[in-house]
């Protein structure tokens, strides 16, 4: 009988838990409407990881790796114009 009982709670549980299905379609991702307002000359330098030693920078046009125990490696990068709107 306990059983029993530790079943019907157990199964009473997991549907309580389980959550409601919808129908609603999942949002799209739309470019801002600032993007048609986009200087001629919009470039962006952002830095991230510890230490911050992992850069992109498109105003020398330059990505950074921090390599951890090899120092940091750097390349060079030029972004479509397809792509700084996407950004």
């Amino acid at each position: 009988m306990k059983k029993l009982f530790l079943f019907m709670m157990l199964t009473l549980s997991l549907y309580a838990c389980s959550q409601p299905e919808t129908n609603e379609p999942e949002p799209e991702t739309t470019p801002v409407d600032s993007v048609a307002n986009m200087p001629d000359d919009f470039d962006f330098s952002i830095q991230f990881g510890v230490g911050k030693n992992n850069e992109i920078n498109t105003f020398e046009g330059t990505v950074t790796k921090d390599l951890i125990e090899n120092g940091t490696a750097t390349a060079e990068i030029s972004l479509t114009e397809e792509e700084m709107n996407q950004i």
